[in-house]
């Protein structure tokens, strides 16, 4: 097995603005600093492209965003290795191999999911191993439960939620399996009612109630928004998207998550992307809402993405 040389640096940059037709910023690959020649260091040397144009390349020929990068050293046959790049497109997860040597793109392929699993609600039971959970609670638990609807998204029935919380308590139904890290979420919603807080969303990452990533969609503020929970806090938003729509209908609300790059998504549409690493390990999944957010969920849908 060949060695892999693991190039963090730059991914928050400019491949989106390459994809766009922007010329992206040149970021060297680095040097293994060394005293003599490392055989490492030889086959560096021959990588006549650097990271950022080998990234432009692979945004460039799936008009996707970029997530990471990495540089592979090649075999006994020689050459100036390959950058393998993930990316996001769509709500897919790709993967791109570039020749470090010409910049030629060797393949382009979606990345393979090791495991997906869809909740559909459609049973009276809530499904196995989702329990119910607050977030800074005051005793006051929302009530989860299934129920059939003529408007489900999917099916006949939805999972709702009734809530009469205030201020910074969270309504969690979470599954503490653990998930990922790496991996694509994406669930139906409906914001039913509520005067505080309106709207809901998803969680992953959770070690427990008090400590996860949550991206909620709130039609009362027509925003979307990440954030972190740490220690029973939210943090100020790690992004912030004004989405102005129909606030009674269905939408649906997605996340791809690699490594440190986690890629938004509305309605099918991708409408942020940021790098965070508070939470790198696999952890729980789950659906969230604020206060008194009552709020219809349907197909959930869980995706690891294998390695």
């Amino acid at each position: 097995m060949h060695p892999v040389l693991r190039l963090s640096v730059g991914l928050v940059f400019a491949a989106h603005l390459s994809a766009q037709g922007v010329a992206p910023v040149p970021v060297p690959v680095p040097r293994v600093p060394t005293t003599a020649p490392t055989p490492d260091a030889r086959v560096l040397a021959r990588a006549k492209v650097t990271l950022a144009e080998a990234v432009a390349k692979a945004a460039a020929s799936v008009k996707g965003f970029a997530l990471r990068g990495t540089y592979v050293v090649p075999g006994p046959e020689g050459g100036g290795g390959r950058y393998d790049v993930e990316l996001a497109k769509d709500g897919e997860l790709w993967e791109v191999l570039v020749d470090a040597e010409t910049g030629a793109v060797r393949r382009a392929s979606t990345r393979a999911v090791r495991k997906e699993t869809v909740f559909d609600f459609e049973s009276d039971a809530l499904p196995d191993g989702f329990v119910a959970a607050e977030t800074a609670g005051a005793g006051r638990p929302a009530r989860w439960y299934t129920e059939a609807r003529d408007d489900a998204a999917h099916g006949e029935r939805v999972l709702t939620v009734e809530a009469g919380n205030t201020g910074s308590t969270f309504n969690l139904l979470w599954r503490a399996a653990p998930a990922g890290p790496d991996l694509k979420l994406a669930v139906r919603m409906q914001a039913w009612k509520g005067e505080e807080d309106q709207g809901g969303g998803l969680v992953w990452r959770a070690r427990d109630a008090d400590n996860y990533y949550v991206v909620r969609f709130n039609p009362l503020e027509d925003n979307l928004r990440l954030y972190e929970v740490v220690a029973g806090h939210r943090s100020e938003p790690l992004a912030d998207v004004v989405i102005a729509t129909d606030a009674r209908a269905w939408h649906e609300l997605g996340v791809v998550a690699v490594g440190t790059r986690i890629t938004l998504f509305f309605d099918g549409a991708q409408v942020a992307a940021v790098d965070d690493d508070t939470f790198s390990q696999a952890g729980g999944v789950g659906l969230w809402t604020k206060a008194d957010a009552s709020t219809r969920f349907d197909a959930l849908r869980v995706e690891v993405v294998a390695k």
